[in-house]
């Protein structure tokens, strides 16, 4: 049912070797290389960094691309960091050791430019561009996605809780259902489909209380050995 993969909570049971899954941060490929060995299913990759992009090793199930998804076509400065899952083309910090310049394209124009008529699941994790990316899709296009499960940065303060809730009340008009793995911020959140993906609402009650409930306990119980083991 509910799985995390790579970091990145999704729902099992709506995927399988027909799907389409889109991996935007990609970094080393680690998700979609998960996504091909479970599902068998096809795969694209999407990173800006040219080393990590270089480190995604090939599949006959997989296509890569070295760009960032943005708001906007053209080019963007690219934020490199040292620690591979900082770079960003939205905020700059001491970890950044250089700024370079890459090609970036919005989520939509680059998924009609694949030629897919819909996504079955979108893995985005792209540093505080986020908000910006969903803001310049249109509803109907965010309606042929099945799955979209997101980083959310409002826990480095990139981007605003308040933002993110202005973005789940879009989805759910659009008929999502919502689901955030940790209380008091959005670092791993899943978005479902109602008519992609159907749950029933004692599907999902289960999912957002009873799971993220005993997932908690489990996270609280192995810290608690780890500071035990200290």
């Amino acid at each position: 049912m509910i799985e995390t993969i790579e970091d990145h909570t999704i729902h099992t049971r709506f995927l399988s070797s027909n799907s389409r899954v889109l991996d935007l941060g990609a970094n080393r490929g680690s998700f979609s290389k998960a996504m091909i060995t479970r599902f068998g299913c096809q795969c694209v990759a999407v990173e800006p960094n040219p080393k990590l992009f270089e480190k995604i090793e090939p599949h006959e199930l997989l296509k890569k691309y070295n760009l960032a998804i943005a708001h906007f076509s053209g080019s963007v400065n690219f934020n490199v960091s040292e620690v591979s899952v900082s770079s960003s083309i939205v905020y700059r910090s001491k970890l950044h050791s250089k700024t370079i310049t890459v090609s970036c394209q919005p989520l939509e124009e680059f998924v009609i430019e694949l030629g897919w008529t819909g996504v079955d699941l979108i893995k985005m994790d792209i540093e505080g561009a986020e908000i910006n990316v969903f803001h310049k899709c249109s509803d109907s296009f965010l309606k042929s996605i099945g799955q979209i499960t997101v980083e959310f940065h409002d826990h480095n303060e990139t981007v605003s809780k308040s933002e993110v809730k202005e973005l789940i009340k879009r989805f759910e008009s659009l008929g999502f259902r919502c689901y955030s793995k940790y209380l008091g911020c959005y670092y791993d959140t899943l978005f479902i489909n109602q008519s992609l993906c159907p749950i029933s609402i004692g599907e999902y009650l289960w999912i957002r209380h009873i799971i993220r409930n005993q997932q908690g306990l489990q996270r609280r119980f192995q810290k608690l050995l780890a500071a035990a083991s200290s």
